[in-house]
Order: C-alpha cells, then structure tokens, then sequence
C-alpha cells in the first residue's frame, strides 16, 4: 500500500512483479490524501485485503470526483 500511494502522489512507470507495464500520473499529497482518506473511513472493514482496497480506492475517487476522471484513471492504474 505504501508504494500505491506513492504512486498515486508522484506518479511513476515500470513494470510489476508480474512482469505487466504501469503509467501513473501523479494526482499531488492533496487529492491522494482525500482519496486514501474516504477510502479508509468509509469503505474498508477489519478484514480487508489488498483486492478490496483496489475496489474502495477506485469508488472513494469515484465519489470525490466523478465517473471517468483523471482521478479515477490514476487510482486504478496505480
């Protein structure tokens, strides 16, 4: 998790451990902040695992600002 939200503030490119290629661009400490923030306090529950935490990302960016937005690109390639 620290390396996503990493990525999601700074962006970044390169290839995971599963040998696929990621381009993120970097939303800043503000946005990354609020969307980790929501994500947190509103979605995740004590047993969560890290699939979940993809999923309520992607919603909390939903929530905070819209549908298809560079916010939602970012939070999902991230």
């Amino acid at each position: 998790m620290n390396f996503w939200y990493y990525l999601l503030t700074e962006g970044g490119s390169g290839t995971n451990d599963l040998s696929n290629a990621y381009n993120v661009t970097g939303l800043g400490i503000n946005k990354a902040q609020a969307i980790c923030y929501r994500m947190n306090a509103v979605y995740l529950f004590p047993n969560a695992v890290y699939a979940d935490a993809r999923t309520y990302a992607i919603q909390a960016a939903q929530d905070l600002y819209g549908g298809c937005s560079p916010e939602v690109i970012s939070t999902a390639n991230a």
